[in-house]
């Protein structure tokens, strides 16, 4: 209220050395008024004010995520980026910005005074204003999370597309060994080219300990325990008795990979 009264007196005072002193008039018993017809006035102002702040300090939330998530894009390839709307996200904010740190709501009410509308009308406006805006810091920061969070089950079924069978042989491996069986990194890393390495480093992992599990068996390899492992999870019938596959039932069955059924 005091900001605007203080506005309106100023009008009055350019009034008033314009000569205009009808005008001044005028403007005196308005802003009279206004400061003696308030009512909860000032605590309706201050509500505006405090959620005001809080939006501000929910806009200054949604750039820090932002900042974050463009920290950890950093080393990304550009169709990571992309894939994110990273520079939509960025405009969103930026957006957000503008309306409560570069003056759009504030400019709405100046416009407001400047055509001379009443504290009591300049209140409800403000308060519209900022309803029209209120979820906006939070869709963004919504928005911005979610991107952020999409980035591990991305690259998870990435790398289960590609490695998923190898993994699974591996996890076979693993169960009859009695020891805890693997999978793919849980959480990001520090940014994107560390979180990439973490999952390379898995994939290395089952190549190696795979084929160390084979060493030294000249045909039943890791690869074609994975070729076997695929059969099974596609739900494939596999001839144990054709050739190419009755050459590996010993070493599996050695392994304990492979086990024998007497039929009911």
């Amino acid at each position: 209220m005091a900001l605007s009264t203080t506005l309106g007196i100023s009008t009055a005072g350019y009034q008033l050395v314009s000569g205009k002193l009808v005008e001044v008039l005028t403007r005196l018993a308005a802003i009279r008024s206004d400061l003696f017809d308030g009512g909860k006035l000032v605590d309706n102002f201050n509500t505006a004010l405090d959620r005001f702040v809080a939006l501000r300090k929910e806009t200054e939330e949604a750039g820090r995520k932002l900042d974050a998530l463009t920290d950890f894009l950093a080393d990304a390839p550009n169709e990571v980026i992309d894939g994110v709307g990273l520079v939509d996200l960025r405009a969103s904010v930026e957006a957000v910005r503008s309306v409560f740190f570069l003056g759009d709501i504030r400019q709405k009410t100046d416009d407001r005074e400047a055509a001379r509308h009443r504290v009591q009308t300049l209140l409800p406006k403000l308060v519209e204003d900022l309803d029209g805006e209120a979820d906006k810091p939070r869709q963004v920061r919504e928005a911005i999370g979610g991107a952020h969070q999409s980035l591990l089950p991305s690259l998870i079924a990435n790398y289960q597309a590609n490695y998923g069978r190898r993994l699974n042989a591996l996890y076979r491996i693993r169960r009859v060994q009695g020891r805890p069986v693997p999978n793919w990194p849980d959480r990001l890393e520090a940014t994107w080219g560390e979180t990439v390495d973490a999952f390379e480093a898995v994939v290395s992992d089952i190549a190696s300990e795979g084929e160390s599990f084979f060493a030294g068996e000249a045909e039943t390899t890791f690869d074609v325990f994975v070729a076997l492992c695929a059969l099974d999870i596609d739900k494939q019938p596999i001839d144990w008795t054709a050739p190419e596959n009755k050459r590996h039932t010993a070493v599996l069955m050695d392994k304990r990979l492979l086990r024998l059924e007497l039929a009911s």
